[in-house]
Formats: structure tokens, C-alpha cells, sequence
């Protein structure tokens, strides 16, 4: 068996085997902080079993694994969010016990989670020295103006070009989360860890942030780096441990591993789904499902038209801001158009609300699952039935929902998309993300939909619950349903869609069809100045 360079190695493709004693004399070294067999159970769960994690000193470490591998588990215990059963926490060699989130900032460690902890009616400076002692001015009150220079500051270190005045609401997503990174420098955090930093960011956005870890490195700080997105691991990290199954399997150097072969540690072994044929007949099946003319929403989608037809996967490409889910939510009825038509199979529809979408057999993942499409402290019965009522009605004459019926539907859904849960009646809040997004999947393949809004479906999963969400797609095509897949990944549109347009500033600005499908040709349309641009806009 391959020996793999670290602490970790201990577990290989989900089998523990003893470390090598010629190991046991460098482990360790230059470590910032170590977790050595940390076990942690949850009712009918074992999250982790006995997982290790070696951080080093002025290193960015990446840390992958599918959705439920238990690396959040882990990340919560480092920031004193869970209590560890069993194992050891080692901080400059020294056993630590994370008491709590304090105890945690305590020893030098900062949390940038996805949901972002920054209050919105704030400013960049007061968001940036939450939780730390803010300067004392005469008379023992705040310092305001130390407060500022401190935070504008951090802020040119980050590229953050804004008055530290400025009130958080007004900032884009970008610079909200260098806000919070502003907030860790002022902490004078050693270890940084950032959960799925890059969602919501264009490539400039990324760049930005990829060079700020670098500098922190070089300052010798440590970095934590969580994602799902495998050429970010490659572009920025030094090394990269994989987790499965609440156990770690590996530990390599970035340069000592491909991208084949993590996906296959993740995977434990197992290939990945097929995804089918894409579609070369949709588009010569004779009338559109759904057709868009001339479709306007003031400020945010100007003049769009767009076909959609049987068994096609249609992506929508564009930079964050572009218009995109501004448009799925006119098609939803969740926003009102301001002109155009909205059509399908010729008919014209009037949509005032999800509720007449629903009517006509849309269904619409919006990007944001857990605030928009999850009631998190519901059970999974619940989420799949909560647009499915008329299935699981007790009868005409008893005015009462089937409790029978609910879960016979919710366990339905569990077998079919292969749900990983402990039962129907399970809260979703502790699903992990894939299974979270299959719960919502779920609620609308019940309803038998026959055109399908899908918002960033595979932002947060894993590489395999990313897999099966492709399959699902391909396989509702083939069943003569229409998709619209919406994704800020580009190389997701090339390996999903059949035809890809590309949207920018509200408008459509170009349509790939067949050899045209690439990340450089929709990257070239979302840049390209319209002076340049052979574009279908205003079609």
C-alpha cells in the first residue's frame, strides 16, 4: 500500500493501517495545529471516527471530501462549536481543549464560514473589529477615528477600496468577504479557515482573494481552505487532505496527486455516475416548450428572448449580476415582468405568482437553499410534501393530511435519489448539502414538473452528489421534460448542457450550440465589449 506524507495516511480509501515507525519521528513537524484521532457521534451518527488533520506553519492547506464526510463536523470542534468525544486537539505542540467559539479566538484561530457573520446595518470598520476590544478614546468611550484608520487600513492591504464608514448592505458579495478576512487580520489570527470562500465570486473576485492567501502565507499565517471546486485546491493550495466518511484516507502534497485521483479517494474508489447522451434531436422537436419574447424586468433583464424545448438542457452563463437569476425568478412568477411574453407550447401565460408556476408544471431551485427553498428545522416529510398537498390528502371528505401518505411519498424520494439520511421524519438541518439539495429536488419531481428552473443546484456538494445531480438533469430530459441550468462554474455548463446562452447586463449576448460549447467561449462572451460582439442580443 502507498505510503502517503503525513499523519493522515493512517486511513487509506477508508481502512485504517498502522503509520509507519520511520513516520512517527517528523510528524508533527512544523505543525501549527494538529487533531489526532478526533471522534464525534451525533443520535444514530458517527460523524467522525478517529479523523486527523495536520496544519503547518505558513501553509494552505485544503481540506475535500463529499457532502457528510464529516468536515464540518471536524471545523466546528477546531472552532469550539461541537466538543470532541475522544482524540486530541495539539496546538505549538501543546494539547488544547476548544472550549468554546472565545477559547477558540483565544488561541488564534478565525472562521470565515459561508454564511457570512457580519451585520448588514454596520459599518466596514465596525464589522471588521466585531468581537475584538475596539480602541478607547477620552473619557473611556470608542476611538472612532483609531477605529477607521485601522480599518481602512486592512482594507487597502485587501484591495477593499471603500470609506470604512461604508454601511456592509451596500457592499457586494466580494467585499463582504474581505470584510471578514479584515476582521481575522485584526484578530492577528494564526490559523485562517475559509469555508467555500469562491461561490459567489467572478474569476477577478477570485484572483483577488487567491492573492491575499498568498500574502498571508508569506507572512506565515496558516490557511484551512474548504471547497468544492478542485482546480481552485490545485491553484492554491500546498497540500490537501481527504476525508470520507468521517474518516481521513489521505494526506498528499498538492504536486504528488491529480485531480483523477482525489476525485477517486473521495469517491472510495468508486467511478463516477455516467451522464448520459447530450441531446442533438431537442431542438428539432417541432414547437418550443417554453419561449420567451422580448421578456423585460426594469433594471435587471432587458429584452431577453429565449426557446427552451423538449428534452433539452439549456445553461445560462454570465458573471454574478448579470441577470440570470433575475430571469429564472420573472419565470417563477416570484418577480414581475415589466413587458414581454412568457409562453408555453404557444400558449401565453399571465404569472403572478410561484403558485400559478407551479400550476402550469414549473419548479424552481433557487441558489440559495436554505434560505429560500428549506425549512431547516422541519423534517424531510415535510419539505417534500410542502408542494405536494393534494397527494397525501387523507380523502374529498376529511379535510386532513396522511400522515401515511407523507411518508410513504418522502421515503419514495429517499430510495430514488439515493438520500442519505436515518429516516422520513429526520430534521434537514442535518442533512449535509447534497442531501439537502436532493430533499428539494425531491419536493418537485413529486409534483411531476414538466420545466425545471435550476439556480447553482451543485454550489456547496460534493463531487459525487455533483454527479448525480448531472444524471438527475439528463435523465429528466430524457423523459421529455425541458431544463434551464443556471451556473457561475463554466466547465458545469460545457459538461451538462446541450445548448448554452450567455447572458450580460440583463441582456442576452450570445448562443452556443453544439463544438461552440467552451469555458473560453462563454468567458469571451461574458468580457467581450458589444462593439465586438457577434451576439444574438435583441433576437
Amino acid at each position: 500500500m502507498q505510503r502517503i506524507s503525513s499523519v493522515g495516511d493512517r486511513h487509506l480509501m477508508g481502512r485504517r493501517i498502522d503509520s509507519p515507525d520511520e513516520d512517527k519521528g517528523r510528524i508533527g513537524v512544523d505543525a501549527k495545529v494538529r487533531l489526532v484521532d478526533i471522534c464525534k457521534s451525533f443520535p444514530g451518527v458517527k460523524a467522525l471516527d478517529q479523523a486527523d488533520l495536520e496544519l503547518r506553519r505558513g501553509e494552505i492547506h485544503a481540506l475535500v471530501g463529499e457532502n457528510g464526510a464529516g468536515k464540518s463536523t471536524l471545523i466546528k470542534i477546531l472552532a469550539g462549536l461541537y466538543r470532541k468525544d475522544s482524540g486530541q486537539i495539539l496546538v505549538d505542540g501543546s494539547e488544547t481543549d476548544i472550549l468554546n467559539p472565545q477559547h477558540a479566538q483565544a488561541v488564534g484561530f478565525g472562521f470565515i464560514h459561508q454564511e457570512l457573520a457580519i451585520v448588514p446595518e454596520l459599518s466596514i470598520a465596525e464589522n471588521m473589529w466585531m468581537g475584538s476590544r475596539m480602541p478607547v478614546g477620552r473619557l473611556r468611550l470608542i476611538g472612532w477615528k483609531k477605529t477607521r484608520n485601522v480599518a481602512k487600513a486592512q482594507s487597502a492591504r485587501l484591495n477593499l477600496h471603500r470609506d470604512p464608514a461604508t454601511h456592509i448592505n451596500h457592499l457586494k458579495t466580494a467585499e463582504k468577504w474581505l470584510v471578514a478576512i479584515g476582521r481575522a487580520l485584526i484578530h492577528d489570527v494564526e490559523l485562517l479557515v475559509l469555508d467555500e470562500p469562491t461561490v459567489a465570486l467572478d474569476s477577478v473576485e477570485v484572483a483577488n482573494l487567491f492573492r491575499i492567501l498568498r500574502d498571508l502565507r508569506a507572512c506565515g499565517k496558516t490557511i484551512l481552505y474548504i471547497s468544492h471546486r478542485l482546480e481552485e485546491v490545485f491553484e492554491i493550495a500546498d497540500r490537501v487532505t481527504v476525508m470520507k466518511d468521517g474518516m481521513t484516507v489521505a494526506c498528499r502534497d498538492i504536486d504528488d496527486v491529480s485531480e483523477d485521483e482525489l476525485i477517486s479517494l473521495m469517491l472510495g474508489g468508486r467511478p463516477p455516475k455516467p451522464l448520459g447522451q447530450r441531446s442533438s434531436q431537442a431542438m428539432d422537436s417541432g414547437e418550443p416548450l417554453l419561449s420567451v419574447r422580448n421578456l423585460t424586468r426594469c433594471g435587471v433583464v432587458r429584452g431577453v428572448n429565449l426557446d427552451l424545448f423538449r428534452g433539452e438542457i439549456l445553461g445560462i452563463g454570465g458573471l454574478v449580476g448579470s441577470g440570470r437569476t433575475e430571469l429564472l425568478e420573472v419565470l417563477f412568477g416570484s418577480a414581475p415582468k415589466s413587458a414581454g411574453e412568457i409562453l408555453v407550447e404557444g400558449r401565453p401565460l399571465r404569472l403572478r405568482s410561484p403558485g400559478d408556476a407551479l400550476r402550469e408544471r414549473f419548479a424552481m431551485l433557487p441558489e440559495d437553499r436554505r434560505g429560500q427553498a428549506l425549512f431547516l428545522e422541519a423534517p424531510i416529510t415535510q419539505n417534500i410534501s410542502l408542494a405536494n398537498l393534494a397527494r397525501i390528502h387523507c380523502g374529498k371528505r376529511i379535510p386532513l393530511l396522511s400522515a401515511r401518505k407523507e411518508v410513504g411519498l418522502a421515503r419514495k424520494f429517499i430510495d430514488e435519489l439515493a438520500i442519505a439520511t436515518t429516516g422520513p421524519r429526520q430534521l434537514v438541518k442535518f442533512l449535509s448539502g447534497g442531501n439537502q439539495q436532493k430533499v428539494v429536488l425531491a419536493r418537485w419531481l413529486a409534483t411531476d414538473a414538466g420545466i425545471f428552473l435550476l439556480d447553482e443546484p451543485t454550489v456547496g456538494i460534493d463531487v459525487g452528489a455533483k454527479q448525480e445531480v448531472y444524471a438527475l438533469m439528463r435523465k429528466l430530459a430524457e423523459q421529455g421534460a425541458g431544463v434551464i441550468l443556471v451556473s457561475s462554474d463554466f466547465s458545469e455548463l460545457v459538461l451538462a448542457c446541450d445548448r448554452v446562452v450567455v447572458m450580460r447586463e440583463g441582456t442576452l449576448v450570445k448562443e452556443l450550440v453544439g463544438g461552440e460549447i467552451s469555458e473560453e467561449h462563454i468567458l469571451e462572451a461574458c468580457y467581450r465589449t458589444r462593439s465586438g460582439d457577434n451576439s444574438h442580443e435583441g433576437e
